[in-house]
């Protein structure tokens, strides 16, 4: 298998085989598979009175589908010298096709791209199958150009060395023999100063011979199922920069083999790491290993004076006190300027999170996060990190009843804030618990299955909370009644998406007036998107009282009672995308309006369909929605409410005559 590596401040493209295989109930089925195709096969040679082995065409397909399964699925039981001679009889016959061998050379241009972008770079070495082309593909770029002198393809084995060379020449990468010769022989490994194995998923064993590059500053190997740390690392005094990804679970399998020890990271390696200013460890929850060597990490990390970046899994709350408490003793790294990203709590590692991929990325982007997971009570420990954070992920905590528990006048820096499956949770901020200036400075506010959850806001709303907000996003609340307060809604100026999905008591996105407010027509005044989904119940967005002048998308699907909108909600002039349901978009009437007559908005109405994905659907038509948006220009006229211009299917059913009025 071909894997990108970097090397001597370098890319470098190497093979690695396969050391070992990970799902064992997987591998028993398919051992299982083998002993019953067997018997088949016996048992078709047996039908057969001439002795020759014939098999039926239904045993061939079993057959073909039986060799579908991967490499690490016959490694388990094959021994490694076995696979090591399969390996070494056939590399060298099998060839990829023309397309395969493109995509890896576009792949390794494109990761050469990306480093070269560290101005620590200096030499640029390819290894492997298909070097050459990746030279060629790279040696002219501008990129390449401005920072190299010349660039050139390495081999491992010196037998090729005359070659090689010669193939330099022939792709005039170099033009006299001896020049060739000075460079093979500076192909050693002692200035290595970056190596990175990032998505190498194959990558079981870090060799202890890594110890011996001293000059290393940057090690990588996020992306891996590494068994454990060599202790060798510990003489890598110089590095700067250590991020690694460790495979476990809760299987006892492994506990007789040697290599794979009791501890992923073997004492005393992280206290010798002093240069240290970035530590990244990405372990499995369900790793038991982890959870017997965390606090001895946790006691070393703490010796790291240079620490200014932090990743961690903390399966207790405790050691996020021992961490706090230790770095304040040792007067070393220091938790209040450092960016951190700390997963708290014992859980097991899900296959499906309620979370999507995207908001999950947003949520890792962040400077300094904490994922509170199957978390109890209020603990300080918690409080006192909120009021570092920059992002918090509250997964299902199941005594919370609302964020404000959390001691939420100190999240000052709060800008993007996860919520999911908090089952007791009634209200995201109850002013009767905390009165504090609440989340002035959040941006993102992601809700997901709070069973509990019937509004936004409880108690008396303090002027300049949420005032930063940009996205607000609620999924799958089935108590929520409210959203909006009128207090609240003067401070949401900023807000420039809002999604409502399957929330099915909501009626309506109107405002709920308090005695110190007169009703009043309302806005946002920068809302571009409106998203409205599985809203069983909703009659009305606002009555006409909420009319953002800048909005550009609104989506409307499987909200069956909303049979009429107002002119005032629908009169920006930067709108180009409304979506439905065809039936329920050639059905929709509008309410009288004193200041506006009936719209017609066929040309950017975009249908949905039920038969297919709604995800799916809506992804493409906001590419379709953000292609239109690019195309707008300051001359042009908007397509907005007064266009009386028909989208192609919308107007064979319309036939040109507008919505009725209600």
């Amino acid at each position: 298998m071909e894997l990108n590596r970097k090397k001597d401040v370098v890319s470098v493209i190497l093979s690695y085989p396969p050391m070992n295989s990970t799902n064992k109930e997987r591998h028993k089925n398919w051992v299982r598979d083998v002993l019953k195709i067997n018997d088949k096969v016996r048992r078709d040679t047996e039908m057969f009175s001439t002795g020759k082995t014939r098999v039926s065409s239904e045993t061939i397909k079993t057959i073909e589908l039986l060799l579908k399964h991967s490499i690490d699925d016959i490694e388990a039981y094959v021994p490694p010298m076995i696979i090591q001679k399969m390996c070494d009889q056939t590399m060298a016959i099998i060839r990829p096709d023309e397309k395969l061998r493109n995509l890896a050379v576009n792949s390794a241009t494109r990761q050469i791209l990306e480093e070269i972008e560290n101005p620590e770079v200096q030499r640029i070495r390819v290894l492997g199958r298909d070097g050459i082309r990746v030279i060629s593909a790279v040696k002219d770029l501008p990129q390449i150009q401005q920072r190299f002198d010349i660039v050139i393809q390495g081999e491992r084995k010196e037998v090729e060395k005359v070659d090689l060379i010669q193939e330099w020449i022939k792709h005039a990468l170099i033009s006299k023999f001896d020049e060739g010769e000075r460079i093979v022989g500076d192909l050693g490994l002692a200035q290595l100063q970056i190596l990175l194995l990032r998505g190498c998923k194959l990558l079981m064993e870090l060799p202890p011979e890594v110890g011996e590059l001293h000059n290393l500053k940057v090690l990588g190997f996020e992306g891996t199922d590494i068994i454990r740390l060599p202790v060798e690392v510990g003489k890598l005094t110089n590095l700067t920069s250590l991020k690694m990804s460790f495979y476990g679970d809760n299987d006892d399998r492994w506990k007789d083999d040697q290599y794979y020890s009791s501890r992923i990271i073997p004492q005393n390696v992280v206290r010798n790491l002093l240069q240290l200013e970035k530590l990244i460890i990405d372990v499995s929850p369900d790793d038991k290993r982890w959870n017997s060597n965390v606090k001895d990490v946790v006691e070393e990390v703490c010796q790291l004076n240079r620490l200014n970046t932090l990743q961690i899994y903390l399966p207790e709350v405790l050691l996020l006190n021992d961490l706090w408490k230790n770095a304040s003793a040792s007067a070393s790294a220091n938790i209040s300027g450092m960016h951190f990203r700390f997963t708290v709590g014992s859980h097991m590692k899900r296959i499906i999170s309620r979370v999507p991929l995207d908001v999950a990325a947003k949520f890792g982007e962040q400077e300094r996060y904490l994922k509170y997971v199957n978390g109890e009570c209020f603990p300080i420990e918690i409080e006192k990190i909120l009021g570092e954070a920059t992002a918090l992920f509250l997964d299902r905590h199941s005594t919370a009843i609302s964020l404000s528990e959390f001691g939420i006048g100190t999240m000052k820096n709060l800008r993007c804030c996860v919520l999911a499956e908090c089952d007791e949770i009634q209200a995201i901020v109850d002013t009767s618990v905390n009165r504090y200036l609440s989340l002035e400075s959040l941006e993102y506010l992601n809700v997901y299955y709070m069973k509990n959850l019937k509004s936004m806001w409880k108690g008396k709303f303090q002027w300049g909370s949420l005032s930063c907000l940009k996205v607000l996003a609620l999924y799958t609340c089935p108590q929520l009644t409210t959203i909006f307060t009128s207090n609240m809604i003067f401070s949401l100026r900023n807000l420039e998406e809002l999604v409502v999905e399957d929330c099915p008591k909501i009626e309506s996105l109107k405002v709920i007036f308090d005695h110190n407010y007169a009703k009043a027509t309302l806005n946002f005044p920068k809302l571009k998107k409106m998203s409205l989904h599985y809203l069983p119940r909703l009659v009305s967005i606002s009555d006409g009282l909420i009319f953002p002048p800048k909005l550009e998308w609104m989506s409307f699907y499987n909200c069956p009672s909303l049979k009429t909108l107002y002119p005032e909600e629908v009169q920006s002039k930067d709108l180009r995308t409304i979506t439905g349901e065809a039936k329920w978009w050639e059905e929709l009437k509008w309410n009288d309006s004193k200041r506006f007559g009936p719209p017609n908005l066929d040309s950017i109405f975009v249908p949905i369909y039920w038969d297919k994905d709604l995800t799916t659907q809506l992804a493409k038509i906001n590419v379709q929605h953000q292609a239109k948006m690019q195309e707008k220009k300051p001359s042009q006229q908007p397509v907005g409410p007064s266009d009386s211009l028909k989208a192609p299917g919308v107007e064979d059913r319309t036939r040109s005559k507008q919505k009725q009025v209600a």
